[in-house]
C-alpha cells in the first residue's frame, strides 16, 4: 500500500499502472526504430487505452478514499468549491443588484460586481457530471 499525503492506495492500482506505462514505453521505442505493422499499432493502441483506464480507476479509488474520510478538509473540498459557486453566483444575482439598487437611493457607494465566467465554468463542470448521471438514470444505462 502506498501512502499520498495520509491517503493508502491500493498498491496493485499504482504498480499495474506503471508497469503498462514501462511496458509502452519500450513498445514505442521500437515504433520509433522500425516500422510496425497494424497489429503492432492495434496493440499499442490498446495498451494506451489500458493504462488510461488503470488511471482512471485510480482515480476513482483515490475519490472514494478522499468521500470516507472523516476530515472535512480531505472530504469536504468538493461541496466547499461547489458552495463556493453557489454562494458567488447567490451575490452576483441577487444581494449585489439588491445592494445597488439600496446604495443608489442612499447615494452610497456601490459594491463592486464579481467577474462570474470561472464559476460559472466550475458549476457547469460539477453539475454537468450530475446532469448525465441523470440522463443515464432515465435512459436506464445505470441498470445495463
Amino acid at each position: 500500500m502506498g501512502l499520498i499525503n495520509g491517503i493508502t492506495i491500493d498498491g496493485n492500482l499504482i504498480g499495474s499502472a506503471l508497469s503498462g506505462i514501462g511496458n509502452l514505453a519500450k513498445d514505442i521505442r521500437q515504433a520509433i526504430t522500425g516500422e510496425l505493422n497494424a497489429e503492432q499499432k492495434a496493440a499499442i493502441e490498446t495498451k494506451l487505452l489500458e493504462i488510461e483506464n488503470q488511471g482512471l480507476m485510480a482515480q476513482i479509488e483515490v475519490n472514494k478514499i478522499e468521500a470516507g474520510n472523516t476530515s472535512t478538509f480531505v472530504s469536504g473540498w468538493r461541496p466547499g468549491a461547489g458552495w463556493v459557486c453557489v454562494l458567488g453566483l447567490f451575490y452576483t444575482f441577487l444581494l449585489q443588484p439588491m445592494f445597488a439598487w439600496i446604495a443608489l437611493l442612499y447615494q452610497a457607494a456601490v459594491p463592486p460586481i464579481i467577474d462570474t465566467g470561472l464559476l460559472i465554468q466550475l458549476l457547469f463542470g460539477m453539475l454537468g457530471l450530475a446532469g448525465i448521471r441523470a440522463w443515464e438514470k432515465t435512459k436506464d444505462v445505470a441498470s445495463k
